[in-house]
This record gives C-alpha cells, structure tokens and sequence, in this order.
C-alpha cells in the first residue's frame, strides 16, 4: 500500500512536469463525459481517439496537447481503472458509471498538488 501510493504520488508529479495543474486536470475531468454517445459503446460515456479528445476538449475551450491527453488517460486508467479504460490500445474510454462532479475521487491529487506548491 506504502509502495503504491509513493508511485502515485509520482506519477501525478509527472503530470504536473507536462503542464498539467490541478487547475486543468479538474478541466479535464469534468469534460471527459461531454458528448456522451460520440464514439460510445453501450458501458463507455467517451471512447475517443486522442485526436478526438482534442476535438473534444477544443470545443470547450480547453487547451491541451497529444501528450497531455496521453499521460492524463494512462494515469487515469492506471489508478482508476474502475471508470478510465484504453481500448485496444488506440482509444481511451470512460466509463458510463463515472460521475464528473464526485471530484473527492481525487483527494489525494490535491494534497500533493497544493503540498508541492505551498
């Protein structure tokens, strides 16, 4: 449990060296639903080629990078993979089930994010 949890804390460091704050994680998280049924399988909310995260994102106003896309889903679908997917390794998924306004799901996020920039 120790091990995992400095390996998160890790990782969501690593987010932060792409220039992703919690200011456009939080963005990020609560438009990862938006257009629900724009590449949807019946139990996935978005299934969408990093291309078309982008698409998604540009259309409300957030800026973000290929790269950007690509870390933010593979920490995702590796410490939440209960609702974030990557399907047959070319698109990345979020389940129908995730609910964009329970942000508590990402405690931890923002006490390193806040303890990094104290």
């Amino acid at each position: 449990m120790k091990q995992q949890l400095i390996e998160q804390i890790k990782d969501f460091k690593n987010l932060l060296k792409k220039e992703i704050d919690l200011n456009l994680f939080f963005k990020l998280i609560s438009h990862c639903t938006d257009g629900e049924g724009y590449g949807r399988v019946s139990h996935y909310a978005n299934n969408l080629t990093v291309k078309d995260w982008l698409d998604l994102y540009k259309n409300v106003q957030v800026n973000v990078n290929d790269d950007q896309i690509i870390e933010f889903f593979e920490y995702l679908r590796k410490y939440y993979s209960t609702y974030f997917h990557k399907v047959n390794g070319q698109t990345y998924a979020v389940g129908k089930r995730f609910d964009t306004k329970e942000s508590e799901k990402f405690e931890l996020e923002q006490i390193v994010f806040y303890s990094i920039n104290l």
